[in-house]
């Protein structure tokens, strides 16, 4: 979900802000990266930990596959 979401989220953006080159492929680039900033999170504000890490785990692996595809779509 977060990385077709991210993906999702990053074409709305560029496309209301009109971002074009370079600008446009980072923002698609950088979207679908695994979820490493939730298990920062949840360490910071003290929520379970376990569940952050499996987040991040599924996404990481999920991401092998997902990226590439990012990357077809954008170049």
């Amino acid at each position: 979900m977060r990385i077709f979401g991210g993906f999702a989220a990053a074409n709305i953006a560029v496309n209301l802000i009109g971002a074009t080159g370079v600008n446009r492929q980072v923002c698609f680039y950088t979207s679908p990266f695994p979820a490493v900033v939730n298990f920062v999170l949840t360490e910071k504000y003290h929520q379970d930990p376990g569940l952050a890490a499996s987040i991040v785990v599924i996404s990481t692996l999920t991401s092998i596959l997902t990226i590439p595809i990012v990357f077809w779509l954008i170049l």
